[in-house]
């Protein structure tokens, strides 16, 4: 299973898009949002990949407070990366059975879920800040994946 959090509502007063912060309800839309998908979920998150992004590395911060988890960060995770190299290390992961929180940005976790729901890039899902999408599927290939749920904040 593989859940994608797009950041929570984030400040523009910063020097740079990297840099940009939450605000409180970027705090609350995540907490919210993260707070439903523990309580929903049958396989327990295990691991919890971040876009370097400051706002995307708060956003996990709180994900694994609530979670009791680490944070990782992967420098793929970033809004403009390639989502088919994503999947690439994704695959890498070969973490089989295992729950995964990935927290990136739009156009990035857009594409991702169609990719591996639709197998294209076409039908991408609107993703909210602080929103989830829990996807079920074996392993990460393009098109083997079905949006199970959405939680919204």
């Amino acid at each position: 299973m593989i859940s994608l959090l797009r950041h929570g509502e984030a400040s523009f007063n910063a020097i740079n898009d990297e840099s940009r912060e939450l605000t409180d309800l970027g705090r609350q839309q995540v907490l919210s949002s993260v707070s439903q998908l523990r309580q929903e979920s049958v396989i327990p998150i295990n691991e919890i990949w971040s876009s370097p992004y400051v706002r995307a590395q708060q956003s996990a911060e709180i994900a694994a407070s609530v979670l009791q988890l680490g944070v990782n960060i992967q420098p793929l995770l970033t809004p403009d990366y390639s989502p088919e190299k994503v999947i690439e290390w994704l695959y890498t992961l070969d973490k089989r059975g295992s729950s995964i929180l990935l927290v990136s940005h739009m156009p990035l976790v857009g594409s991702l879920v169609s990719l591996l729901v639709e197998g294209n890039n076409y039908a991408q899902l609107p993703f909210y800040t602080g929103m989830i999408a829990r996807l079920d599927g074996e392993e990460p290939i393009e098109g083997c994946f079905t949006l199970n749920k959405v939680f919204m904040p």
